[in-house]
């Protein structure tokens, strides 16, 4: 839930980006980059500690025994900073999308879900690990993929006009930038949670019917994001292009960007359902 809520500095970064690189003002888009980044990660960790002070008490009150709230509330700490990590990732590729570089970000995004499937099977089943050292394990993939996402773009010269404004200053000290990524992210923060966080919300209702029902309805959920993903995809897009049409100054593109996409979501979602 609160990954959805803060995601918002993320996303913002598609929105904003884009109108900057289509005004061709490479060092703004390095700024909200890094701007959004930090954010994301201030307002991530006192959730570490919100979550840390309540998970036990939670999961108990969902109907589960007390061996899986210990087990949760030892697992906390280590999801936050997964989620933290993921963030990051996920924003520096949202970053390559904008920049014309999305080919890349596709693989990576998939590549990153494979290795990730493969090491927690290989910790799990043959090596029986906790959940906790699962967590870990996750964690140093998000890493070592956010590691590659930054070196492997810099190899390539992607990030050579973008260099000033992602690493040469501290742009969160900037208030006007701060300000319009601000007033950006929060309805994109407030959207995300009630698009995507709403079956995270209702587990806990489901919790009343039953631990079995509970846990049955969350893995639901994770099943239902693979369909939601290919809607979600057409929203991305749209979102990048209509913002680098604007941001070239050409709104009657960017409403026609809009409306296409409309409809090819609107198709998609029928076929998907």
């Amino acid at each position: 839930i609160s990954s959805s809520f803060m995601g918002g500095w993320v996303e913002a970064i598609s929105s904003l980006g884009s109108m900057a690189y289509g005004a061709e003002n490479y060092e703004l888009v390095g700024q909200y980059v890094q701007t959004s980044c930090i954010g994301y990660v201030l307002c991530e960790v006192p959730f570490a500690f919100v979550w840390g002070m309540t998970m036990e008490k939670i999961i108990l009150f969902m109907g589960f025994e007390e061996p899986v709230a210990v087990l949760a509330q030892d697992f906390v700490f280590v999801r936050v900073a997964i989620n933290i990590m993921g963030g990051v990732n996920e924003a520096v590729l949202d970053f390559l999308e904008v920049v014309e570089q999305e080919k890349y970000a596709n693989i990576m995004y998939c590549a990153n879900s494979l290795f990730q499937l493969g090491l927690v099977a290989l910790f799990a089943i043959l090596l029986d690990a906790t959940l906790v050292v699962l967590g870990l394990v996750m964690l140093t993939n998000e890493a070592l993929f956010f590691f590659l996402n930054v070196l492997i773009p810099n190899k390539m010269g992607w990030l050579q006009h973008f260099e000033l404004g992602l690493f040469g200053q501290c742009s969160f000290k900037n208030v006007s930038i701060l300000k319009d990524l601000f007033k950006t992210a929060l309805p994109l923060a407030f959207g995300s949670l009630l698009a995507y966080a709403e079956w995270e919300i209702l587990t806990i209702f489901a919790a009343f019917l039953g631990p079995a029902e509970a846990a049955s309805w969350a893995v639901l959920g994770f099943v239902w994001e693979v369909f939601e993903s290919t809607t979600e995809a057409i929203g991305d897009a749209s979102e990048v292009r209509c913002a680098y049409q604007l941001g070239k100054g050409r709104p009657q593109l960017a409403m026609l960007s809009a409306y296409k996409s409309m409809l090819m979501a609107f198709i998609l979602s029928i076929i998907v359902t």
